[in-house]
């Protein structure tokens, strides 16, 4: 087997091995932040060797200050697209030395490769001061470990890769003879990753990393850093949960809209010209879905009722332009401007670059429970920079499982005082809650929201998620509620996001929803993360369209065929419906929705409806496309889906 590394520093490995808290600071380009387009809801390969570090790597049977030590093993990722060494070196103090790091570790990804061997000498001069930099940090005593590029499907590029890592061992080994060599490591992931099985496997396309891909890149640091990946990167990760979200590119340009007495016309941007496109458009519960003619489509008046959007799809919805908003009070459609609270707004405009900081406990942290996806900070990070456009803001976590107020309080200095934050999101009481009363908790709170605030940072609050392990929880939601009222504080309401959703539909607290990811239920799963996300970004006015909108992980609910013809209302004004308490009745289940829904010859739908009581009412029949009327029933306590579906015979009742 192939060695890992071209030398190993010994005393990055010891340091990894013993029971110190360190901040690893991580940077390079691409292939190092990875985002949606790589790994869609995966973890990056910096988020994978950080649980491996900080949770399987801990202290497990030792005392909890120990284990808390072992905990707070903090990576930070401070990678961007098309960041270089060059770059890097222009601004070392934002992207390195303001964390003081134990130790910095720089992926050398294609975009210095890219320069080609002309740039060779000069790179080599730009290696030479990141070292010298990095090794001075912390009083000399920080480490660097330098990864080399992964092998590619390009045999040119694979050639240049290698050019550029005999620049690097040959300047390395000048060190050879002095003290600081054992404070450098050398990942030669070129070597490791130039096997079929990778290349096949592990790539987008020609040069860069999938979320296979970022797995085995974190392997591989974890072997040549810590000295193993045994039982790497956690519990149960295989990457293999089915993704709902089906489409593949959201680009950033938005569709021209244009208005007449009698509708709205819709038309492509010259560049998306496209046989194959629809739009969808969203008003209340209903959806109407239609094909685009050559580039434009027409949307008549009569349905654009209230307030509205327009999604517009093409390639079998895998590309989605911008979403258009729009009112029938108005002649006007737009891309709707953020609603952005004014704390944050102010905030966004004064700095280029912003620390997010998370703190909390288990659930905040996001080991164990979310099998290799992304937890809710690890979202937010992708989403500020591939959606938001934020590429120079960099999300922290500090959370440590186990933690309370009190703890929290005890570790100030690693867990906050350290990163000068921007903006904290603070979510803690899980534990708490089984040591403390509501009015403690609630002392606690204030304490550390106050201190938090002196140091001026804007501060998130967040419930917590219900549990059927501690069924009090509800009584320091309650507080949070409270603080976050009587001191102005933004509050993102996570419990009451997922007890109407438990509520509505209870069987979705079993594990394999991945909603929770334990028994009895406590911490969230890979879609309860993707909530809490969805929860954060809609409440700071950053929610729109992306690769992260549709995401939701697991089977589809099963099927079950069923007639109810019998049971849909005709109505003379080219009205279809259908009761749902007669569709109770019939199915002898109570129910949670029901959808309406007109389907065209070609099986698609041309105008769904969706709701959960009285009678579901479709308008503005179609009469000339539709062919089968679909009638789709999502009972409470059952995990699956009653279907009906009847032809098109409009008679009037």
């Amino acid at each position: 087997m192939k060695s890992p590394v071209f030398q190993i520093g010994e005393s990055v490995r010891k340091l990894l091995q013993s029971n110190e808290s360190l901040i690893w600071v991580a940077a390079g380009g691409k292939d190092t932040i990875g985002g949606f387009s790589q790994t869609q809801g995966c973890r990056n390969y910096v988020g994978h060797f950080e649980e491996y570090l900080r949770w399987e790597q801990r202290a497990k049977d030792s005392e909890r200050p120990v284990q808390v030590a072992t905990m707070q093993r903090y990576v930070y990722n401070v990678a961007k697209a098309g960041l270089t060494l060059k770059k890097l070196l222009g601004n070392f103090d934002r992207y390195i030395q303001r964390y003081r790091p134990t130790i910095v570790s720089y992926h050398i990804g294609y975009e210095d490769i890219l320069k080609g061997k002309e740039y060779l000498q000069e790179f080599q001069k730009e290696l030479d001061e990141f070292l010298v930099r990095v090794l001075a940090l912390e009083h000399r005593t920080c480490k660097v470990v330098i990864q080399m590029c992964h092998s590619t499907r390009d045999a040119s590029f694979n050639a240049l890769i290698a050019e550029y890592t005999r620049a690097v061992l040959s300047r390395v080994d000048r060190y050879k003879n002095e003290a600081m060599y054992e404070s450098i490591v050398i990942v030669r992931h070129d070597e490791l990753t130039d096997r079929e099985c990778f290349k096949s496997t592990c790539l987008t396309d020609e040069l860069h990393l999938n979320a296979y891909g970022h797995l085995e890149i974190g392997r591989q640091l974890s072997r040549a850093t810590i000295g193993t990946a045994e039982h790497y990167p956690g519990k149960d990760v295989t990457l293999d949960l089915y993704n709902h979200c089906q489409t593949v590119q959201y680009v950033a340009i938005a569709p021209t809209v244009s208005s007449t007495e009698d509708g709205i016309y819709i038309s492509l941007p010259e560049e998306f010209k496209s046989e194959n496109w629809e739009y969808v458009l969203e008003i209340g519960n209903q959806t109407v879905q239609q094909k685009g003619i050559k580039n434009q489509a027409f949307i008549p008046k009569k349905l654009l009722v209230g307030d509205y959007r327009v999604k517009t799809k093409m390639s079998r919805g895998h590309i989605q332009l911008k979403t258009i908003w729009g009112s029938a009070d108005s002649s006007e459609s737009t891309v709707r401007q953020k609603q952005v609270p004014t704390c944050l707004e102010r905030v966004f405009r004064s700095k280029e670059s912003l620390n997010w900081l998370f703190m909390g406990d288990s659930i905040t942290h996001g080991a164990l429970w979310t099998f290799g996806y992304d937890s809710t900070p690890q979202i937010i990070e992708k989403y500020l920079h591939d959606v938001v456009g934020r590429r120079e803001d960099v999300v922290l976590n500090t959370a440590v499982s186990g933690s309370t107020i009190s703890e929290t309080l005890s570790y100030f200095e690693q867990r906050f005082n350290r990163y000068q934050p921007d903006i904290v999101c603070l979510m803690l009481g899980t534990n708490d809650s089984q040591q403390i009363s509501p009015d403690t908790y609630y002392n606690e709170l204030k304490e550390l929201l106050t201190l938090l605030r002196k140091r001026g940072s804007i501060v998130i609050l967040r419930t917590l998620p219900p549990s059927l392990r501690y069924d009090h929880i509800i009584e320091y939601v309650y507080q949070i509620r409270k603080l976050a009222i009587q001191e102005r504080v933004i509050l993102i309401d996570h419990y009451d996001t997922f007890s109407a959703l438990f509520y509505t539909y209870p069987y979705l607290w079993e594990e394999k929803y991945c909603i929770m990811s334990d028994s009895p239920p406590l911490h969230p799963g890979p879609n309860g993360h993707v909530m809490m996300a969805r929860d954060i970004l809609a409440e700071l006015g950053l929610w729109e369209e992306s690769l992260f909108s549709d995401t939701w992980y697991g089977e589809k609910l099963p099927i079950v065929e069923v007639d109810m013809g019998d049971l849909l209302l005709f109505h003379p004004q080219e009205r279809v419906g259908v009761n749902i308490q007669q569709v109770e009745e019939r199915l002898q289940t109570p129910i949670g929705s029901v959808s309406l829904s007109f389907v065209d010859k070609r099986g698609s739908r041309i105008r769904t409806v969706e709701q959960s009581q009285g009678t579901v009412w479709l308008n503005a029949l179609d009469r000339d496309h539709v062919d089968t009327i679909q009638v789709e029933v999502r009972p409470r306590y059952k995990a699956m889906i009653y279907k009906g579906v009847t032809p098109f015979l409009f008679t009037t009742v």
